[in-house]
């Protein structure tokens, strides 16, 4: 009887152990989170920060970044916007974008009911669904 009880108490832990390996999030969890400070390098100075050099020790100044001009956009259609699931998900040139998705170097910021707002380099644009036509023919009996 005790023997029986051991095994299950065994069984149980190995269960509970591998339930907790298959949950576990794979990789560090600091990296994953959006809001920490350690995204990328931790090594990194902050920005506007710059190493001074020694006497004698030769250093790269800083280089400053060039805005990039935003890549031309091929004519978007906004075919759809879907609202039924725990996201929204627009249909652009027969494709599904969520928000954060990038669409030819534009992100896309929001998905509303009838619009999606794309973004780059500080300037947005927003692309809208077009009425369609609405016609109605009328029978008599």
């Amino acid at each position: 009887m005790n023997r029986n009880r051991i095994q299950l108490q065994i069984a149980l832990g190995l269960g509970a152990v591998a339930v907790l390996l298959l949950l576990w999030p794979s990789g560090p969890a600091y990296a994953a989170r959006s809001g920490d400070l350690f995204q990328g390098n931790p090594f990194a100075l902050p920005p506007g920060v710059h190493y001074q050099a020694r006497k004698g020790e030769a250093v790269e100044p800083p280089q400053e970044k060039k805005e990039t001009k935003a890549p031309e956009l091929p004519p978007l259609t906004l075919q759809a916007v879907v609202w039924g699931g725990p996201r929204p998900v627009a249909v652009i040139n027969d494709e599904n974008f969520l928000v954060g998705d990038t669409l030819f170097g534009h992100e896309i910021i929001d998905i509303g009911r009838d619009e999606v707002v794309l973004m780059v380099n500080k300037k947005s644009r927003t692309l809208r669904l077009e009425p369609l036509p609405l016609k109605v023919d009328r029978t008599l009996p």
